[in-house]
């Protein structure tokens, strides 16, 4: 007889374990038109398709099935997901900034921002009453609201599936070791100096139930889910998805942190109907641009800004979207514990802060050489020393658990430490990780990254230990460090080719030679270098220089609302009337093939 829904799925599900994706596509198909079909459906189906590499089929049955089950989140995200692969190969390709290549990158943010939505919103249903109540003190204050939610990394996987996954609250920058996601320690520091700035500050990120609520420096730390009952209403093509007021008052100002998707989670035309003030929106980005091509003119158009650390990164964006640049800088936090007075900064004292795999290898690889070549030109000094105080963390376990070179590397590593003179130390306090910089000499990075951990050589040249670094010049180093840095100049041959100290031998052996020149030169030379380093760089990475910044740069969007705009507000609800009314047939029609991009604007 013929097969039930259920029976159907277990055939289907074998026909794809199995990899035969004819027969699995024909069967979830059948499943898909059927009355019994669920969400996951049309979700498998599309995902046969781009097995087969049929991205452009599978994008239609994404659709196909959002038609029906417009509230899946699973759907939402990954037709985003396609999508935004769709348009990055198309920015790739060299298409980048054609209409089909916008068309696709918009569309992936606003199904990306639906998930995430969706998310929340499920998450709030369930455990809004765990959530700390609003706590705004001070009568007439500003209000900051940073969403500190990263995607997941398994983009199958939901907002619920990952509730418990990288808890982090206030307390981390009191942890022992140095941290391996330096942006984390600017989002806590700099939303203290915005606090004595005169504003109220909301972190909503993923602390622990002891951490949330108002710390000790009055920012308010919430579940990244209780933003739910802030955000603004939204128009599905057939009805509000949520209340038709927020439960909660709105933030002034809005800043997605690291989130592309989470920046228009305020951004929407209920605004207009519903006579709500807009919050001034920003994303704040802290690492190099990986996807160009999400960032559209249409995309920036409703934010007041996108917030970079570096020119480096800005290098990254498009440059039809530089005029919504805003530069920003690095900073640390010029306070014990995390700085002490500066000590004996000795010449025979090296530190390596960054991850391993930022040059390790190679420091660790020529480490004997460079010890003996300064034993030997300053037979007075004391043993050297490498204190290497950061280790393998979960995420960079996470990032490259897949690859073959990653594996070599720690497994080598207790070996490659195990040698006169290094130090392996993860785990120090934050006292002890200060005074390792305070009494170093010299910070050493040979890297080949573009990009590494910036925030750590600052904290070194604040505390007196001069740089040493492979002058990538793909990165943030070398405007990070400027002219401070002792290491080689900047590799780039006559051919324009930049050339690598990981793979290229020459380029190593220049590293090697400057730090052996630097921790030989005459002690008069390098306490000038010295003291001037520490002199600019205490005058230039201080956070409440940057909170100063900042706080010209948001009162400024909220007096001036959509003047200070990057363009033109997105349209990601209907405008042309009250979304609240009842509207008839032909126009729900309409605008749900104008919102699936089948219709034009």
């Amino acid at each position: 007889g013929r097969k039930g829904p259920a029976q159907q799925r277990r055939a289907a599900q074998e026909h794809a374990m199995g990899e035969r994706w004819d027969e699995a596509i024909a069967t979830y198909r059948e499943l898909a038109e059927s009355t019994a079909a669920v969400a996951d459906d049309f979700n498998n189906l599309a995902v046969c398709f781009q097995q087969l590499g049929q991205n452009e089929e599978a994008e239609q049955e994404y659709l196909s099935g959002l038609e029906r089950f417009y509230h899946s989140e699973r759907l939402h995200r990954n037709v985003g997901v396609l999508l935004e692969e769709m348009a990055k190969g198309d920015w790739d390709g060299g298409k980048g900034g054609s209409p089909e290549t916008d068309r696709r990158a918009v569309e992936a943010s606003n199904h990306l921002t639906m998930a995430t939505r969706l998310g929340i919103a499920g998450i709030w249903e369930k455990n809004n009453a765990q959530a700390p109540e609003q706590n705004r003190i001070g009568v007439g204050k500003l209000t900051i609201a940073i969403w500190a939610r990263q995607r997941q990394v398994n983009s199958e996987a939901s907002e619920v599936e990952g509730m418990l996954d990288n808890v982090w609250g206030p307390g981390l920058v009191l942890e022992d070791g140095v941290k391996a996601d330096a942006g984390q320690e600017a989002l806590i520091f700099l939303s203290r100096h915005l606090v004595v700035m005169g504003f109220n500050v909301e972190v909503y990120a993923n602390p622990s139930e002891k951490e949330a609520g108002m710390d000790a420096h009055g920012v308010m730390w919430r579940p990244w889910w209780a933003i739910h009952a802030m955000l603004p209403p939204v128009w599905n093509g057939t009805h509000i998805l949520w209340p038709k007021h927020p439960r909660e008052r709105q933030p002034h100002i809005y800043i997605s942190w690291r989130s592309v998707e989470g920046a228009h989670l305020f951004n929407s035309t209920v605004y207009e109907a519903r006579n709500l003030t807009k919050p001034a929106s920003f994303l704040w980005m802290l690492d190099p641009i990986v996807n160009p091509s999400s960032f559209t003119p249409e995309f920036v158009a409703p934010l007041h800004g996108v917030i970079m650390a570096n020119r480096f990164h800005a290098a990254g964006m498009p440059r039809r979207v530089a005029p919504c640049i805003r530069l920003s800088g690095h900073a640390i936090e010029q306070e014990p514990p995390f700085m002490i007075r500066q000590t004996e900064n000795k010449p025979h004292r090296f530190i390596f802060a960054a991850d391993p795999t930022a040059g390790a290898d190679i420091l660790l690889r020529e480490w004997a050489g460079i010890r003996a070549r300064i034993m030997e030109a300053r037979p007075e000094f004391p043993e050297p020393r490498l204190d290497l105080i950061q280790g393998f963390s979960p995420a960079l376990d996470a990032k490259f658990s897949a690859s073959q070179w990653y594996a070599e590397m720690k497994q080598a590593f207790p070996r490659l430490t195990n040698q006169t003179g290094v130090f392996f130390r993860p785990g120090l306090s934050q006292r002890q990780i200060a005074r390792t910089f305070a009494s170093a000499g010299f910070a050493l990075l040979p890297t080949s990254l573009p990009e590494v951990s910036a925030p750590h050589l600052v904290r070194a040249m604040v505390m007196g230990a001069i740089p040493i670094t492979s002058r990538e010049v793909l990165s943030c180093i070398n405007e990070t460090v400027g002219d401070f840095d002792l290491g080689p100049p900047v590799g780039v041959p006559q051919g324009g080719v930049p050339v690598h100290v990981h793979g290229d031998a020459g380029r190593a052996r220049l590293w090697v030679d400057s730090v052996v020149t630097a921790a030989t030169r005459s002690e008069e030379e390098v306490a000038e270098i010295r003291d001037a380093m520490v002199e600019a760089s205490r005058a230039r990475y201080r956070w409440n220089d940057i909170a100063d910044q900042w706080g010209v740069m948001f009162r400024r969007a909220h007096a001036e609302g959509n003047a200070t705009t990057c363009g033109t507000p997105i349209a990601q609800v209907v405008q042309r009337r009250d979304p609240s009314e009842k509207a008839n047939d032909e126009f729900l029609k309409a605008e749900a093939r104008r919102m699936h991009g089948t219709e034009e604007l």
